[in-house]
């Protein structure tokens, strides 16, 4: 067992969730905790921290997805985020963004949706 928790110690990583103005106005501080692997930006509560509850578009959370992505860079501490249906894949990758996050609820609408749409177009 102790040789099972040794490895499991060496192997686990940690990602702190940034989801609060306050955590973001506090990034240089987060990364310089010992033990952090990376941070996720969770938009998603983030806009209610921000004021925008629901609004992941609005201004106030673009603003601070790239701050995030800025200080991280800087830092060079990998970064993670929430792919939204209103954003691609790709825009995040450029980002240097390297851990995508996505909701299974979004990706079953999508498929559903793309289910409907096929269906539809056999019916004509």
């Amino acid at each position: 067992m102790s040789e099972y928790v040794v490895e499991a110690n060496q192997e686990t990583i940690v990602w702190a969730m940034i989801e609060k103005v306050k955590a973001l106005e506090n990034l240089d501080e987060i990364l310089a905790v010992d033990g952090i692997d990376g941070l996720i930006l969770g938009t998603s509560d983030l806009s209610q921290s921000l004021g925008v509850p629901g609004r992941g578009q609005d201004a106030k959370v673009t603003e601070a997805y790239n701050r995030f992505v800025s200080v991280c860079s800087k830092a060079g501490m990998p970064m993670g985020a929430v792919v939204r249906p209103w954003e691609t894949v790709q825009q995040h990758i450029d980002a240097g963004v390297t851990i995508l996050l996505s909701a299974s609820f979004g990706l079953f609408a999508g498929a559903a949706k793309n289910y409907v749409a096929q269906f539809k177009k056999k019916s004509n």
